[in-house]
């Protein structure tokens, strides 16, 4: 059975409008203690605001719109490992997972983490450095 990213993401995202001002997402952000927010225009993703964006920006007003980057969005029925790899080659800190254009979850470094935790404490999913180190010197071979 393919693990799928509905079974992993947070749902129920908070998000921001565009139109709303940066000082409210700032203020989200460190309400809600996160760390990306999906942007909305008239329902529709249309990017994503982050902290680290924010802190870029100094105390500069304006609106989201002004600051957002576009979104990575994923389906539901996306393989886990798929999303993973997209993170991974793109450097994404979240995607965004869609249903029918709606926003239904977000997908995050931080949610990746605890899915490695969750594996790494497994008896089963131990890996001891000196396999890691194997493994990198045939890869080199």
């Amino acid at each position: 059975m393919k693990e799928r990213i509905q079974d992993f993401m947070t749902r129920q995202p908070w998000t921001v409008q565009a139109d709303d001002s940066l000082t409210i997402a700032r203020e989200m952000l460190d309400l809600r203690r996160i760390h990306q927010l999906p942007v909305l225009d008239a329902g529709e993703i249309t990017g994503m605001i982050s902290a680290r964006d924010l802190r870029a920006a100094g105390q500069r007003m304006g609106v989201v719109a002004e600051l957002m980057v576009p979104a990575a969005t994923v389906a539901m029925d996306t393989e886990l490992n798929d999303v993973l790899d997209l993170m991974s080659a793109e450097r994404y800190d979240a995607v965004v997972v869609t249903d029918a254009g709606r926003v239904e979850g977000i997908f995050t470094t931080t949610d990746a983490l605890r899915i490695l935790t969750s594996l790494l404490r497994r008896p089963e999913g131990r890996v001891s450095v000196h396999d890691v180190d194997r493994e990198v010197d045939d890869v080199r071979r």
